[in-house]
C-alpha cells in the first residue's frame, strides 16, 4: 500500500493513484470541561482549555494507550469528535514539553502552562479529538 501513496506538499494530504484522500490527521484539545458540557449547546469556556494542537494520523496513539491501560475512558467515538476522560496526572505529563510529539508530526501547538501547572493531579480532564479529514 505504501508504494501507492503519493505525498502532497505536507504530510496532511496523501492520495492513492485513484485520487482518494487518506486520513489527514487530528485536532486535539485538552479541557477541564466535562464531556457532557462539551456536548451542551453553549459556548466553549476558553479559560477551561489547557492546550490544543494538530497532529498526523498516528497522533492519538497516546490516548488510545491510556484507554488500553485503564487510565482513560472513551465517551464518544466517530471522529466528530472522539472524546476521552482521564485524570490530569495521567494526561498532563504526556503533553508537557510536547511529549506527545515524539512519534508523529505535530503543529499549531498552544499549551496554557499556567493552567496546566494549577491543575490538581486528581482533576478529570477531557481529551477531544477531531478528525481533520
Amino acid at each position: 500500500m505504501q508504494q501507492y501513496l503519493l505525498a502532497r506538499a505536507t504530510p496532511w494530504r496523501a492520495t492513492n493513484r485513484q485520487g482518494a484522500y487518506f486520513m489527514q490527521g487530528w485536532s486535539i484539545t485538552i479541557t477541564l470541561e466535562t464531556s457532557q458540557r462539551r456536548d451542551a449547546p453553549v459556548p466553549i469556556d476558553k479559560e477551561a482549555i489547557l492546550g490544543y494542537w494538530d497532529t498526523g494520523s498516528f497522533g492519538t496513539n497516546w490516548v488510545k494507550h491510556l484507554v488500553e491501560t485503564g487510565k482513560a475512558s472513551e465517551h464518544l467515538r466517530g471522529g466528530y469528535p472522539d472524546r476521552y476522560v482521564a485524570l490530569a496526572r495521567d494526561v498532563l505529563p504526556l503533553i508537557d514539553n510536547y511529549g506527545i510529539a515524539h512519534d508523529d508530526y505535530v503543529r499549531d501547538v498552544k499549551l496554557h502552562r499556567d493552567r496546566i501547572a494549577a491543575c490538581p493531579p486528581e482533576q478529570a480532564v477531557t481529551v477531544e479529538v477531531w478528525d481533520l479529514s
